[in-house]
């Protein structure tokens, strides 16, 4: 009876438990060997744009195109990308910039005055407006005339490592650089600007590697850990600081930050990290497939449904988040949710009687499991984040993803 129930357990394990296939990420290597300096995902084109050393990468899912400076790049050496709203792929390389029209390269100069060596981030807020950081920590900003000014800091700083953009419901329009020095905060509208370093916050350390912007927080990773300013009511910052000694952070050194609807990912040297709500999963060669421990780079695609990891031995990595349980014996179409995303109440249409409703984070966490009396499933007390709900009927088990706001 004892060997009974303990199979039992096992087959329930395996068949219901959601980090079976969270683990599990799909590599892809390159057809050339490459170190990976930034990792975009391009809406119209449905496409990883990948910056590397040996020239861009564009990459559908299942094929590979090369771009080098034959196909007119001004250097193979590709420091970063980003996406125009109108397709295109602006990028920077050590010999200058260059724009992807869908066929080849075309030059394309910032014409500044201000002498550095390349541009090391670039951020559109909206066409032509367009900010650019270079590798000597100058802020540049290029309108629709032939120049792009200088924004004037100081203190000094250091290599432009990031640039974003956020709007919070106060008195600032805020673009945010991170550098090697601080990070910069430009307030669009006064054209003013603040440091933000260790002498005037709690930043563990001006250091900072990656950033990424979700709301009215900012996520830096530092070589000391991770610093979360919450600038709602700016300069009175309200900030969280992440690292070994306080969470399950794999390592201080955060080389690479993605965050959306609250959910996030951190590459570490040793393994990538995810937090949804107070719940850290850490990934590594030894718990999973993930082919290096050294993640570099991160991206999500155009919905949230796939985060791309990139890792120091050059692969590719994709960890497909609408997939939360094992889908052998899954019904997908029995059953239908809405509204998605969504902030109270979830309703439920089946097509199959309902016994069982489960409610699980990304990480494979169970956070509601009930008996289902009614179409209606409250998950108002759910942090923000992405879930799976899983319906459990006489014949089948069925999962859904859906995002909490």
């Amino acid at each position: 009876m004892r060997i009974f129930s303990l199979l039992f357990l096992i087959i329930i394990f395996f068949n219901l438990n959601p980090n079976k296939a969270l683990s599990q990420f799909t590599v892809y290597t390159p057809p050339n060997a490459f170190s990976i300096s930034d990792i975009e995902y391009s809406n119209s084109l449905s496409e990883v744009v990948l910056a590397t050393n040996a020239g861009v990468y564009f990459f559908d899912g299942v094929n590979w195109t090369t771009t080098t400076t034959i196909d007119g790049l001004p250097s193979n050496d590709v420091k970063c990308l980003s996406n125009t709203n109108t397709g295109d792929v602006l990028t920077s390389t050590a010999s200058g910039l260059a724009k992807w029209n869908g066929l080849s390269w075309d030059a394309y100069i910032v014409n500044s005055t201000q002498s550095y060596a390349y541009i090391s981030s670039i951020y559109i807020l909206a066409a032509p407006d367009t900010m650019y950081g270079t590798n000597n920590g100058k802020l540049l900003r290029k309108g629709s005339s032939a120049l792009a000014t200088n924004v004037p800091m100081s203190p000094p700083v250091g290599l432009f490592t990031h640039i974003g953009h956020m709007d919070p419901p106060g008195a600032y329009n805020f673009a945010i650089g991170t550098t090697t020095n601080g990070a910069v905060i430009y307030d669009i509208p006064t054209t003013s600007t603040f440091i933000v370093n260790t002498s005037s916050t709690p930043i563990p350390s001006n250091n900072i590697l990656s950033h990424d912007i979700e709301g009215n927080k900012t996520y830096d990773g530092t070589d000391q850990g991770v610093y979360i300013p919450d600038f709602t009511n700016f300069p009175s910052m309200t900030s969280i600081i992440y690292n070994t000694s306080n969470s399950q952070l794999p390592s201080n050194i955060v080389q690479a930050v993605a965050v959306r609807n609250g959910v996030q990912w951190y590459g570490t040297p040793n393994g990538l990290a995810n937090l949804q709500g107070s719940t850290w999963t850490i990934y590594n060669t030894a718990n999973s497939n993930l082919p290096d421990n050294d993640v570099v780079e991160l991206a999500y695609d155009m919905i949230g449904n796939v985060i791309w990891i990139g890792t120091a031995d050059g692969n590719l990595s994709m960890l497909d988040l609408s997939v939360g349980i094992d889908n052998k014996n899954n019904n997908y179409e029995s059953f239908k949710i809405h509204p998605n995303p969504v902030n109270s109440n979830l309703f439920i249409e089946s097509e199959q009687k309902v016994k069982q409703v489960s409610i699980f984070d990304i990480s494979g966490k169970q956070m509601d499991n009930y008996q289902f009396r009614s179409g209606l499933v409250q998950v108002e007390h759910l942090p923000k984040g992405i879930y799976f709900i899983q319906l459990i009927s006489k014949d089948e088990v069925a999962t859904k993803k859906f995002i909490k706001q």
